[in-house]
């Protein structure tokens, strides 16, 4: 009896563990996607500007970003509790792998881990500021895309 237990055991821990693995980069990809889909409503609803760009077209700091996906703007971007855009999510999603969730705009490339997620400012484009999380991005994604310092990606 304790032998056919430590047999199905052996067959089914392995399998919950890779279950797990699994469900928690299926998570990664589903909150990077996410925060991409969010800047590109954004861009959309607010004549193309993009979510990490000032009207300028200087960078914008972290916290106008992170304002900007999470509560109301005007069409010029700005917070404005009346504003008619947004808010695009309710909150900034943890960085699975560094439990995260504070944004850097530029600076360092992708992977430093200072930060849940990096966003580049002139493609709008957002990484997993982890190196585990951008291969789980780069590999379930499926497709080629600048994550904003990131090189050589797709599958």
């Amino acid at each position: 009896m304790v032998a056919i237990l430590a047999i199905i055991g052996a067959i089914a821990i392995p399998r919950v563990a890779s279950s797990a693995a699994n469900a928690s980069e299926a998570a990664m990809l589903k909150d990077w996607r996410s925060l991409q889909s969010a800047a590109e409503l954004f861009a959309a609803e607010h004549s193309g500007l993009g979510i990490g760009l000032r009207k300028s077209g200087a960078a914008a700091t972290a916290a106008v970003v992170v304002d900007r996906l999470t509560r109301t703007t005007n069409g010029a971007g700005v917070y404005n509790a009346n504003g008619k855009f947004g808010p695009y999510l309710d909150k900034i999603p943890s960085n699975r792998e560094n439990q995260k969730n504070t944004i850097r705009v530029d600076g360092a490339d992708a992977g430093a881990g200072t930060h849940g997620w990096r966003l580049d400012s002139a493609s709008s484009v957002f990484a997993p500021d982890t190196a585990n999380g951008i291969d789980i991005v780069k590999r379930l994604s499926g497709s080629k895309l600048d994550l904003g310092g990131v090189a050589d990606l797709g599958p």
